[in-house]
Order: structure tokens, then C-alpha cells, then sequence
């Protein structure tokens, strides 16, 4: 795989709808633009350390991945329901355009309760759902071994791959927030429908990701 190629992979990936991206549209809809962005950068944030420690531990993840898929696959399934079922059951009696002016809506949050959480929280949410999200970890495992690879053992290389996906990622996470800003009045408009849509693409989701399809293919 060449360098332009494998580049065009990940924006493909990261740009893609997936579970981190879904979360995001949801809290741009219903907490904010601000919000959103809190979101976005823990969840970049785990990101770029999941893609350096896969290239600085490139053979060793290599050996323990194959027995811990399984696992990772239905916990990571698992959280993808929950998800699911907190934005399912998010608050749809307020508009996003009627927050207070500190950016939080009144409204409940995909992981939270009622009341909105602190920014340090959501920061920190959005950090830690990017190591049980499958289509993350499963990206950076598959990814940085390539990008080693191509470096062919040049830590300068390596790091220049980790730092270039790295700020893909955080586009594409920044993408979803504007997507949420620019249709948040429509958003906002079919409440309801919206959440049960991103509900349903987060079941569709934690299939996928589970591995069950295989098992039942068997």
C-alpha cells in the first residue's frame, strides 16, 4: 500500500459515520456547537495515543489482539446499545437554540443524566469511549503497523504517521460538529425522528462491531 493510498483509506474511515461521530451529531443537536467540541477533542485525544501506542507497540498488540478481539468486540457491542438507548431517550422538550448561554442544554446527554455535565466530564466521556469503540481500535491496530511499515524503522516516519492521522481523526470529528451546526435547526425541528434514527444506527452499529453476524453465519 503507498503512502497517498493508505492516507486516502483513513480519511475514508474517519470521516465515515461511525459510533464517536453518531455521539457527536447528537450532542451538537441537543447541547451545542461548544459542547460538542469538548467532546471532540477528548475523544481526538484518545485517539492520537491509540495510534501512538499501536506503532510503539506495533509486534507485541500483534500477538495479544487475536485471543482479545472477541472480547473487545462484545464489550465494545455492548457500550454501542447503551448508547443507543441514552440517545433514544434523549430529552426532546427543549431546542438547542433555547440553552442557556453557557452552551449546556437542558436536555439529557448520551451517557449522562438530566442535568448536564461539566465540560471536564464530557472531555473525559468522549476520551474514554474511544477505547471501547471497535471501529477506533480496530482503525489504529490495522493502520500504524502500515505506516511502520512504510517508515521502514524511521521513528521520524512513524511519527509523522501518527501525528498525520492524528489530525485527520480530529478533522473528521470536527467535521460532524459543523454537520450538527449547520442542520441543528432542522435537527432541532424533527427532534424525535432524528434520535431514533441515530438510535437505530447505533444498533446497526454494535452489530456490526460485535462479530455475532459471523458467529450466526457459522
Amino acid at each position: 500500500m503507498s503512502l497517498l493510498s493508505l492516507l486516502l483509506y483513513c480519511v475514508v474511515v474517519t470521516f465515515t459515520p461511525g459510533p464517536t461521530n453518531i455521539v457527536i451529531l447528537s450532542i451538537a443537536q441537543g447541547e451545542g456547537t461548544r459542547r460538542a467540541l469538548v467532546f471532540s477533542t477528548g475523544a481526538a485525544a484518545a485517539f492520537a495515543l491509540m495510534l501512538a501506542a499501536s506503532a510503539a507497540l506495533n509486534s507485541l498488540l500483534a500477538e495479544l489482539l487475536p485471543p482479545a478481539r472477541p472480547v473487545l468486540q462484545l464489550v465494545g457491542g455492548a457500550y454501542m446499545l447503551y448508547l443507543a438507548w441514552k440517545v433514544y431517550c434523549m430529552d426532546v422538550g427543549q431546542d438547542a437554540e433555547d440553552a442557556p448561554a453557557g452552551g449546556s442544554g437542558g436536555g439529557t446527554v448520551p451517557d449522562g443524566g438530566p442535568a448536564p455535565r461539566s465540560d471536564r466530564a464530557l472531555f473525559v466521556t468522549g476520551f474514554l469511549m474511544q477505547f471501547v469503540n471497535p471501529k477506533v481500535v480496530m482503525f489504529t491496530l490495522t493502520v500504524m503497523p502500515s505506516f511502520v511499515a512504510l517508515a521502514q524503522g524511521s521513528r521520524g516516519g512513524v511519527a509523522a504517521g501518527v501525528a498525520a492521522v492524528s489530525v485527520i481523526g480530529w478533522a473528521a470529528f470536527a467535521a460532524w460538529v459543523g454537520f450538527g451546526a449547520l442542520l441543528r435547526r432542522f435537527l432541532s425541528a424533527y427532534r424525535r425522528m432524528v434520535n431514533v434514527l441515530m438510535a437505530l444506527f447505533l444498533v446497526y452499529c454494535a452489530v456490526a462491531m460485535s462479530g455475532v453476524q459471523q458467529v450466526l453465519a457459522r
